[in-house]
């Protein structure tokens, strides 16, 4: 399925979009995975270190650090400005098309606790998970409005 640039309402009822980040929103999700890759491969390092020693097998666990860090930050430098995001709106939910591996990500609308929005990218709370939605600049309040109108009053 070809997805328009633009928020479109398609023959079936459902709103279509896709959207190509930016290298500076692109940049951000980057420094969040080269984070949570350092937090990863530290903790590996200290419990391999404290189950080895300061043997000379600390090669082996640089190596292994470098693995779990460096390459996927630099796999993840080389690639951004390619990162596009498809997305699908229906009355009962916005669904990011293809988020992760086992499918797409869904954001029912009346589970939605907060929402944010500044300049396109909404920021939306669905209970414990949070969700990053990107919207063409000139269809942003549409959607916002579109939202917030189909969410379950504060309270309920």
């Amino acid at each position: 399925m070809e997805y328009p640039e633009r928020v479109t309402l398609c023959e079936d009822g459902v709103y279509r979009w896709k959207y190509q980040l930016s290298r500076e929103q692109a940049l951000a999700h980057w420094r969040e995975m080269v984070v949570i890759c350092t937090i990863v491969s530290t903790v590996i390092a200290v419990i391999m270190l404290a189950m080895i020693g300061l043997s000379a097998l600390w090669l082996i666990l640089l190596g292994i650090y470098g693995l779990c860090d460096a390459l996927p930050a630099l796999i993840g430098y080389l690639i951004l400005g390619w990162d596009s995001r498809s997305y699908e709106m229906d009355e009962q939910a916005i669904r990011h098309k293809h988020a992760t591996k086992g499918g797409d990500a869904f954001i029912i609308f009346e589970k939605i606790k907060d929402m944010r929005v500044s300049a396109g990218v909404f920021t939306i709370k669905e209970g414990i998970t949070t969700y990053t939605v990107y919207v063409p600049y000139e269809d942003a309040e549409f959607v916002r409005r579109y939202i917030r109108e189909r969410m379950r009053p504060a309270g309920q």
